[in-house]
């Protein structure tokens, strides 16, 4: 679907959220609808979008988490087939709804509100009188900042059991969502489709390690990155702070507070057992809760691109050597991927300019170019007026430049064109990488060198040293960029 068939899609449609709620920073919100079906007939499909993130459950069963993040005045939106999901008589929509509604590095404000459309049978799913609403009471307003760069961590009250409304009746004390705005969004007037399938994942199970300074440590063998399940009990009411790190500190305990981050959620447990599952995605290894709960079981649930490892079909012929190089390779790029293209709060949630590095390898080991165009076509919705590139994507535009990623998107541009021959996304590309290199002419001396450029340089990862007053690595990738433009523009 085009960007003009989606507003056509979406023309009038509403967006909701609690009737009379007083809308706040990290409020949750609960949306309920019970439909009864014929599974002889039944079928059912449901489109999304919202401010921050929501999450999905049909008759109980965990569906979708998203939309992707985008930057104004862009906003994704998914379409979700119901039918696998749906039974004879009564099945039960949930939605739980995030609204940040605080800017971060890793995320730009938007309203307050769920956007829905959608059939289920012969009854529209976007008609409001069907479902009920409510501020969800468990998800408590408070919850660590993971760091100023990557989002917020969960706090939770576990006095109720957590899946209990997930299918039972909706509770006679909700109310119809109330209509909160109407589409377009002033400031988030672009509606477009996902252009990714419906993700799957792998489930992780962590095993315990050992018991440091009054915390039990558990370890997943590999850097994970999912949605974390978690069934525990306590003798006494608890408030038990979960550690995740990805690597271990001397003490034995995870690095939780590694970059000056603070890496942690927070559970209210009552006497009794309780199962946990994040509400949002976590990227880890290790992970410690105290002493004083009892773990039943913990797992990390990959929630991913679903990438088929073409390269197994050849590795029998390869030595083991290579096999494992592969191996570590297609698990590497699965994990930068994360943050490329289904959002994981460990690092910034930037997106920098990582897949101009290993995107080659998608063919190679996935057979597809697919997430390196969606890439490229996001970082073109991230470019100024000059065709200079954001520091970090998707984020705010605030946050700077990095020369060195502005000026080499035409060399991404070009290795991708060549090795595709999609000429829609080169002609759609051209112009921000053209003008994003020739807006640093202004820089040049008299040599024709580029001098004193502002903002971070990336090379080497040493930032400002390998800048002032010239820097011969950043002037090698200007040259290579107007090259590499000369090219595009003959093809």
């Amino acid at each position: 679907m085009n960007r003009q068939a989606a507003e056509v899609f979406w023309k009038g449609a509403d967006w909701w959220w609690v009737e009379g709620a007083s809308v706040a920073p990290l409020q949750y919100a609960d949306f309920a609808c019970d439909v009864e079906t014929d599974t002889l007939s039944a079928y059912g499909w449901i489109a999304l979008s919202c401010g921050s993130w929501l999450t999905l459950w049909v008759n109980g069963q965990w569906i979708y988490h998203g939309p992707p993040r985008e930057v104004a005045p862009w906003q994704y939106y998914d379409v979700l087939d119901l039918s696998p999901y749906l039974l004879s008589g009564s099945n039960f929509l949930r939605l739980r709804v995030w609204h940040i509604g605080k800017r971060t590095q890793s995320h730009e404000p938007c309203l307050a509100g769920v956007l829905l459309k959608g059939k289920l049978g012969g009854i529209s799913l976007d008609d409001k009188r069907i479902w009920r609403a409510a501020l969800c009471e468990s998800q408590l307003p408070d919850p660590p900042q993971l760091h100023p760069c990557a989002g917020f961590g969960e706090h939770v009250d576990l006095q109720q059991p957590q899946a209990a409304w997930l299918t039972s009746p909706v509770p006679d004390a909700w109310g119809p969502p109330a209509v909160v705005a109407r589409h377009p969004l002033p400031g988030r007037e672009r509606l477009i489709p996902s252009d990714l399938p419906q993700f799957t994942g792998s489930t992780f199970k962590a095993h315990p390690l050992h018991q440091k300074a009054g915390q039990q440590v558990w370890d997943f063998g590999e850097e994970v990155f999912g949605f974390i399940e978690l069934e525990l009990s306590a003798s006494r009411a608890v408030t038990c702070d979960i550690l995740h790190g990805e690597s271990l500190e001397p003490t034995g305990l995870p690095d939780y507070q590694y970059a000056g981050g603070d890496f942690r959620d927070r559970l209210e447990l009552p006497v009794g057992t309780r199962r946990w599952d994040s509400f949002e995605k976590r990227a880890l290894r290790y992970l410690a809760l105290p002493d004083a709960v009892k773990v039943h079981h913990l797992a990390i649930r990959e929630y991913q691109r679903p990438l088929e490892e073409i390269w197994q079909d050849r590795a029998e012929s390869l030595p083991v050597t290579d096999q494992k190089i592969l191996a570590a390779a297609a698990r590497t790029v699965r994990l930068c991927c994360d943050d490329l293209l289904n959002d994981c709060p460990r690092r910034e949630r930037g997106q920098y300019n990582d897949p101009a590095v290993y995107g080659k390898a998608f063919p190679l080991l996935f057979g597809t170019w697919a997430p390196y165009r969606r890439w490229l076509r996001q970082y073109l919705r991230g470019a100024d007026a000059e065709g200079v590139l954001r520091m970090c994507y998707p984020s705010s535009p605030h946050q700077g430049v990095i020369p060195d990623f502005s000026i080499s998107f035409a060399r991404s541009v070009l290795d991708y064109t060549e090795s595709t021959g999609d000429l829609e996304t080169a002609r759609m590309a051209y112009p921000a990488a053209l003008s994003g290199v020739a807006s640093f002419e202004k820089f040049a001396d008299g040599d024709g060198l580029l001098c004193n450029v502002p903002g971070w340089v990336f090379l080497c990862n040493s930032f400002e040293l390998a800048k002032h007053p010239r820097s011969a690595g950043l002037n090698a990738l200007w040259a290579s960029a107007w090259e590499s433009l000369s090219v595009l523009a003959k093809t």
